[in-house]
């Protein structure tokens, strides 16, 4: 990716550059946002990081108005990632192979195939994955992608949320095992758990709306060997709901790392109380994850004989 004393050499370059133009009465050399976007929707990622850069020398104001992140983005899409690609033995960048590169084009959650994953760390979604089992039962509170990618591991996935525009985006696409419901307020928000009180779940995503509040009614509906599941457990503004669930003797596990569609990292914490769970690991060299394949996975299977 980029550094910024990249960036800036760029902007120098480009900032004499433009001075010579004006000099000879040059035509403009600045570009409106949205022909940088169609650019990078048609995948022209070089010309659109041309685009940037002098408009930026041009005008230092033009990452304003919540462009900066977008805009950095982009930045690193018109890198040559073809030719990083040719550099390296076949598979093994792991920003395309893992879809990171996709997600950031899309500014979605979705591997390298387009399929959806969750908005979790990648750390915590190569630990979780291996573990699904197929007869549990999901609850979330906050939809979204990673109630499309539950739906196709799991039994069931009820999932609450408080925009009513993105329950019905999210149903467009979900299968039929998705339960999604509408809950505008705190109340009801926090309350949909209740209907599983007399049938426990497997796994409670934390995730949405109201986290701390979410936080101390979950214990009561998860079972023993259950797990929880808190995202953005990083954020200062959700120390009391993971300190509550800690404080209870539950066991945390927090994977920091880089996630989908971003170029920075949060941290995504798993907690559980029965540690057979983790007993159930196949060897890491035979996992098959949503990331894609490990460095050592792909130069085993290059060498005669060894593939599988």
């Amino acid at each position: 990716m980029p550094s910024a004393n990249w960036i800036e050499l760029q902007l120098q370059a480009h900032s004499k550059v433009l001075k010579q133009a004006r000099k000879k009465g040059s035509k403009r050399m600045t570009h409106s946002y949205q022909e940088i976007a169609q650019a990078v929707a048609e995948k022209r990622f070089d010309q659109a990081r041309q685009m940037i850069v002098a408009s930026m020398a041009q005008d230092s104001s033009f990452s304003a108005n919540g462009r900066h992140i977008s805009l950095a983005h982009w930045l690193v899409l018109g890198a040559d990632w073809d030719l990083v690609d040719r550099l390296l033995p076949p598979h093994l960048n792991t920003f395309r192979t893992s879809g990171w590169l996709e997600s950031l084009r899309a500014g979605i959650p979705v591997d390298a195939e387009g399929n959806p994953i969750p908005w979790f760390t990648y750390p915590s979604i190569d630990f979780l994955e291996p573990k699904v089992q197929p007869d549990w039962r999901v609850f979330e509170w906050g939809s979204g992608f990673s109630t499309l990618w539950w739906s196709k591991r799991v039994t069931s996935v009820d999932s609450i949320e408080s925009s009513e525009s993105w329950v019905k985006e999210v149903r467009g696409r979900a299968d039929a095992n998705v339960t999604l419901s509408y809950c505008p307020d705190e109340a009801s928000y926090v309350g949909a758990i209740e209907r599983h009180k007399d049938n426990k779940l497997d796994v409670i995503v934390i995730d949405g709306d109201h986290r701390n509040a979410c936080a101390k009614v979950a214990l009561d509906y998860i079972k023993p060997k259950g797990l929880i599941i808190f995202d953005n457990s990083d954020g200062p503004e959700f120390d009391e709901g993971v300190g509550y669930i800690t404080e209870q003797g539950w066991k945390r596990l927090d994977f920091f790392g880089t996630i989908p569609s971003y170029l920075y990292k949060n941290c995504t914490s798993v907690f559980y109380q029965d540690d057979a769970f983790l007993k159930h690991n196949p060897v890491p060299s035979t996992a098959k994850l949503s990331s894609g394949p490990t460095c050592f996975q792909l130069m085993y299977k290059l060498r005669p004989g060894n593939e599988r």
